[in-house]
Parts: structure tokens; sequence; C-alpha cells
């Protein structure tokens, strides 16, 4: 869930420093987890909860632009704003793959707000060993994983395989296959499913250790506080094309 209770304890410190003239928020959340159920092929991936706080508009009660957008990365989406005295908007971003989240928030050509963050899914960095990346393994065959880290807990531990060559009436589905960690904890083994064949984003699902649930912004322009919530429980996604 997000962590709305940090979001606002920091936005009523960030009230308590004056006025916000240019009407940026005050404080910028991004929260990340893996999209268990995408409802295109398009938004499977990782999903980006990024809560945005005005920390003195539910006093002042000021109007803002009706041109606002947010930026992650390459996709816009309009921050859904209700009245003007609300003090959070929260918009959901579908499809991330991983590695680094520009977030900004504009007004028309104005940026009002920008932070970066690289650690939003630490363990996103999985290759394939076997078969090698951009080669397609048979149904049944053998398939092994390096992973970025070793789980906490190699006995919990699976792959899903999110097949991406659905026809687009048919919502995206995946299938589950159990799978082994090796003894040193740096690879995941299992065989490709036997039941479906064709593309598929696959990730695997464990449980890593965690050195803290919080990253910083590799920077933050305009707003007061940027803060980061990382995914720590999935390995990837891999680009897999198993074949009969």
């Amino acid at each position: 869930m997000i962590r709305l209770g940090v979001a606002l304890a920091l936005a009523a410190v960030a009230a308590g420093c004056g006025g916000n003239d240019s009407h940026t928020p005050s404080d910028l959340t991004v929260e990340t987890w893996w999209n268990d159920s995408p409802s295109a092929v398009d938004q499977i991936g990782y999903q980006l909860a990024v809560d945005l706080v005005w920390g003195d508009r539910s006093q002042s009660c000021y109007p803002l632009s009706p041109n606002l957008k947010l930026h992650v990365n390459d996709t816009v989406a309009a921050p859904p704003i209700e009245g003007d005295c609300a003090a959070e908007s929260l918009v959901l971003v579908n499809g991330f793959q991983g590695g680094t989240a520009t977030v900004s928030l504009q007004d028309g050509d104005q940026v009002l707000g920008e932070s970066v963050f690289d650690g939003l899914t630490p363990y996103a960095g999985a290759t394939l060993v076997t078969p090698a990346a951009g080669q397609p393994v048979k149904a049944g065959d053998a398939i092994a994983v390096a992973l970025p880290a070793a789980p906490a807990d190699p006995t919990l531990a699976g792959a899903r395989f999110y097949w991406t060559g659905t026809p687009s009436t048919v919502p995206p589905y995946y299938t589950y296959v159990p799978g082994t960690i090796a003894a040193d904890g740096t690879t995941f083994q299992m065989t490709a499913p036997t039941t479906v064949t064709g593309t598929a984003s696959v990730v695997i699902q464990t449980i890593f250790a965690t050195t803290g649930n919080f990253v910083a912004a590799s920077s933050c322009t305009g707003f007061q506080f940027c803060s980061g919530f990382p995914n720590f429980d999935m390995a990837g996604p891999l680009a897999i094309d198993v074949v009969p």
C-alpha cells in the first residue's frame, strides 16, 4: 500500500514553511510493485504509484492549473484533482520495465518539479544463462537465469510467464512455473512451460533481502521531498520465446 502516512507527515512539515506560490507539490512519493493483473500487453511490468502532496492546499484552498501533466519517462498522465482544497493526487503508471525512472510534473511547457530514481527496481537486472539471450527455448527444456542477488529465502521461488502475443481482445495472463535456486543463490533453474508457447515477459518471483524499504532520489528539483519505495520480490523481466 502507499505510504500515505509518510507523505502526509512530510507535508505537514512543509506546510509550516510558508506559502507555495508556484503551486508545485511539496512532496513526491513513488512506490513500486509488480502489476499482477495487467489489462493490456503494454501494462505488463512494474506499476509505479506516484503520490503528489500539496502541503498547504488543504488550508489555503487554491486552484491548480488544468494543464498539469505528470511525465514518467515516456508515459504522460493527467493527475486527478478534486476541488480547490484537495491536498493529494495519486497517479498509477503501468508498464515500467525497471531501471531509471524520471518523474516530472509540468504545467504546459513549464517543469514545476522533477525527480530521478535509480533504485526502485533493484533486482530488474536478471539475465538469461540458458538459453542465451535472444535464443528460443523448446517447451519443456531447461532455463537458467542469473539473479542479481541471492534471495533471502531460496525455498520461495517460481517464475511467471506473461504471454505477450495474445490477441488484443484477450487480457494478458501468465503461466506459473516452479523452480529452484542454486546452492550459491546466484541462479534460478526451471523448465519452459509445455502447455503454452509463444513470446513471454518472465519474472522470477521470490523474496530478496532488503537493506531498507526507502530509497532516496538521485536528484530532486522543485519538490521539497522526493521519496521512493522499491520492489523486493521480483527479478526481471526477461524476454523469452518458447517454441514447440
